[in-house]
C-alpha cells in the first residue's frame, strides 16, 4: 500500500518530522505541502489529492501533527476494507494545549460521533482507494462548513464514509479569546446556511471539563451571532 500526506497551510512550513514518520510506513510515500494562497481550504486539499497516486491519501491542516499510531491505526483499518472509502476520525490534546484549545477540541469530537454518517471531518481525513480526480473537491469555496459539504458531495457521488476510533491526530487549536470566537461565528453562519449539525453543540457542555465549559459557552455565543449575520444577510438579498 501506498500512502501520501496532503497538508494545507497559509504559509510554507517545515516538513521534515512529516517525511521522517511516514517513512516508517512506506518508504514510497509522499508529503505534499499546498500553500497556494488564492485557494480555499478544500480548494488546496484538491490541488494536493491531485498530484498524488496513493492507494491512502491522508489530509492535514498546518496546526495538525500524526503520531505513529495514527498511520498504524489507519492502515489497519483499511486493511480489510473493499472499494472506496472516506475515513474521519478524531482530534487529540497536544500536550501543553490551554484550555481554549482543548475545549474545541472536545466539541470536535462531539460532532463527529453525533454526525450524521460522520459527516463531520474537521482537519484530519483519509481517502481510501478514491479516483484520483479533484472533482468532487472543485467548487467549494467556504471558509467554514467546507469538509461537510465535501462529506456529503463524496456520500452522494462516491460511496462510504466510516470513522476509525484510533485516527486521532495533535490539534494544536490554541488560539487567543478573539479568534475563539471569530472561528465560532464563521461555523454558526455555516451552521444556519448548510449545515444543521453543529447547531447541536451546546450539549457537550456537559460532557467537558470545568475549565472548558467558559470557553463552550464562548463558543456557543460565537454561533448564535453568526446565525443572526446569517438570517440578516439572508433577509437583504430576499
Amino acid at each position: 500500500m501506498t500512502v501520501d500526506l496532503v497538508i494545507i497551510a497559509r504559509k510554507p512550513i517545515p516538513i521534515d518530522s512529516h517525511q521522517r514518520l511516514l517513512r516508517k510506513f512506506d518508504a514510497r510515500g509522499r508529503v505534499i505541502l499546498v500553500t497556494d494562497p488564492r485557494l480555499a481550504p478544500m480548494e488546496k486539499r484538491g490541488a494536493g489529492f491531485q498530484r498524488s497516486k496513493a492507494e491512502l491519501v491522508v489530509f492535514l491542516d498546518e496546526d495538525v501533527t500524526m503520531r505513529s499510531s495514527d498511520y498504524e491505526a489507519l492502515l489497519e483499518f483499511t486493511r480489510s476494507r473493499q472499494g472506496s472509502l472516506l475515513i474521519s476520525g478524531a482530534y487529540s490534546n497536544p500536550s501543553g494545549l490551554n484550555a481554549s484549545g482543548r475545549a474545541y477540541n472536545h466539541l470536535c469530537r462531539t460532532w463527529v460521533l453525533s454526525a450524521p454518517s460522520r459527516r463531520f471531518l474537521g482537519g484530519a481525513f483519509a481517502l481510501w482507494r478514491a479516483p484520483h480526480d479533484d472533482d468532487l473537491f472543485k467548487g467549494i469555496t467556504d471558509y467554514g462548513g467546507e469538509e461537510e459539504r465535501f462529506a456529503e458531495r463524496w456520500q452522494k457521488c462516491v460511496g462510504r464514509i466510516e470513522f476509525c476510533p484510533g485516527f486521532c491526530p495533535e490539534h494544536d487549536s490554541q488560539t487567543t479569546s478573539a479568534e475563539f470566537f471569530q472561528r465560532a461565528r464563521r461555523q454558526g453562519r455555516a451552521a444556519r446556511e448548510k449545515n444543521p449539525l453543529k447547531t447541536r453543540a451546546p450539549h457537550t457542555l456537559w460532557s467537558s471539563s470545568f475549565s472548558e465549559k467558559p470557553w463552550l459557552l464562548i463558543h456557543m455565543l460565537g454561533v448564535a451571532v453568526g446565525g443572526i449575520e446569517w438570517r440578516i444577510k439572508a433577509r437583504s438579498i430576499n
